[in-house]
């Protein structure tokens, strides 16, 4: 397997989740279980390194290194290139995943991180909208850090600009795969 880190996103604040720390939701699959947990587990069946992106302190106790985005206040940008930056010095590949997708199961998440790409970042693309899912995506830390410098110096935080200015590879998927992206933005989404 390609070296890989995975960074699990729980910098969010959930004002749509009511200020609920998402990672923090339970496992639907095992209530004993947090998102981050999840997550947590899949990396070590994978045997790759986990590390947490926004150092919150609800997420302290998981004993995960966690990183401070870079800069602050910049959205998720600031913490996919704190990811890249960490990565870099581990000469790995950064596997970026946003905490509430519950269902991303080990396999899908296997082929993240093995995919043959020699493009500087893979994500799925949705063939309607034509959107990258850049947060269950694959990065080049050497490759995409001048990208995201770039669009930090223009004030342009979207990670969208990010994945298609690093001619981005789409990992392919099926309709069952697209599914297992599902995310929890809102309180109805964890009850449906």
């Amino acid at each position: 397997m390609l070296q890989c880190v995975m960074g699990i996103f729980v910098g969010g604040n959930s004002s749509r989740m009511g200020g609920r720390p998402k990672g923090m939701l339970r496992y639907p699959f095992d209530a004993k279980l947090t998102l981050v947990d999840h997550f947590h587990e899949l990396a070590q069946h994978l045997g790759i390194e986990c590390v947490l992106v926004g150092n919150k302190v609800d997420y302290a106790h998981f004993g995960l290194y966690k990183l401070s985005d870079k800069p602050a206040g910049v959205g998720p940008l600031g913490g996919l290139h704190a990811l890249l930056d960490y990565c870099l010095g581990r000469d790995a590949l950064a596997a970026a995943v946003a905490c509430d997708m519950p269902y991303v199961s080990l396999e899908l998440m296997r082929r993240l991180c093995t995919f043959p790409c020699d493009f500087p970042a893979l994500a799925p693309r949705d063939p309607l909208t034509q959107r990258w899912e850049p947060l269950f995506a694959r990065y080049e830390p050497r490759r995409v850090i001048p990208i995201i410098q770039d669009r930090l110096s223009c004030r342009d935080h979207s990670l969208q600009s990010v994945v298609t200015m690093a001619h981005g590879e789409t990992l392919p998927l099926s309709s069952e795969e697209w599914s297992l992206l599902k995310d929890w933005d809102e309180e109805q989404d964890v009850t449906r």
